[in-house]
């Protein structure tokens, strides 16, 4: 935001909880101080790394950076403890292995600003492997947006890394929630809808998703996420008030996130476009 001071710019709360994550933890930290437009707090939870990252982030000596050491308290837990820390109203999220596009928490204030109804916006992204760096488009203009709270219950439209939530909205819901294993920012968006707010999604790639083997995305046990993705679907059928006639269609789901990740990706945009089209009809809270 060109021309405004300083002290009236908004105020963003960057959230990111680390474990193990000293080879990508400078570079995503650098990426939030780097942000133009807005005015950040990068609070930094680790989450008992046993190797050099509290000692990294610790090393860049910014007075906008606060490390918190919580020991090895999960990653819900260390979320809240996160949150609790946070200084302002508008709250992202960059995991420790991600970055973040220049502008990204300048366009997504805006979005989220724009619309009360609204608890998060998120973005589109970057898919990097290993260390590569992302080659962002500059972002001359709003990008466009679409509601994907209609999309929900078939596959999880927004990646974690590249949503800016309202804080409200996540403390009326009661934050992440302590008790899961996985799928944290899911369950999240679930009960944030299911008590009246939005959530939308600029397609502009504003943050690069890193892809390694030290992830849980990549190492996880796939017939045990897949089972987990089906009973939180199983139980926001009747959150989101759907019919169970949905049934038979999460089955189909849950078998197709036991397939190889090339035909995953595939049949995701299959799925993805029928839930668009869905997402343009009633209300799906009041269906």
């Amino acid at each position: 935001m060109a021309g405004v001071p300083k002290d009236q710019l908004p105020r963003v709360s960057v959230l990111t909880t680390a474990f193990n994550a000293e080879p990508f933890i400078v570079a995503a930290v650098r990426s939030v101080l780097d942000q133009r437009g807005v005015e950040v707090e990068h609070v930094v939870v680790d989450d008992g790394s046993e190797d050099r990252t509290v000692e990294v982030a610790r090393g860049l000596d910014d007075p906008r950076v606060r490390v918190v050491e919580a020991g090895r308290v999960g990653r819900g837990r260390a979320l809240n403890i996160a949150l609790a820390e946070a200084s302002h109203d508008f709250v992202a999220i960059l995991d420790a292995d991600d970055v973040a596009h220049p502008d990204r928490l300048a366009i997504e204030v805006r979005a989220l600003a724009a619309r009360p109804d609204l608890a998060a916006v998120g973005s589109g992204q970057l898919l990097l492997v290993g260390d590569a760096e992302p080659v962002f488009d500059p972002v001359t203009e709003a990008p466009e947006s679409r509601d994907v709270g209609g999309e929900l219950l078939y596959y999880n439209p927004l990646s974690h890394s590249s949503v800016l939530f309202r804080r409200t909205a996540v403390e009326r819901v009661g934050g992440y929630d302590e008790r899961r294993h996985a799928l944290y920012d899911w369950d999240l968006y679930f009960r944030l809808v299911s008590v009246g707010y939005q959530l939308a999604k600029l397609r502009s790639p504003l943050v690069g998703k890193r892809t390694h083997v030290r992830q849980y995305f990549e190492g996880r046990r796939m017939v045990r996420y897949a089972l987990e993705c089906l009973r939180l679907q199983w139980a926001a059928v009747g959150r989101l008030r759907r019919t169970r006639l949905n049934a038979p269609l999460l089955f189909v789901l849950f078998l197709y996130r036991l397939m190889p990740r090339f035909f995953r990706l595939g049949v995701r945009g299959v799925v993805g476009g029928r839930a668009r089209r869905r997402s343009h009809g009633p209300d799906p809270r009041r269906s």
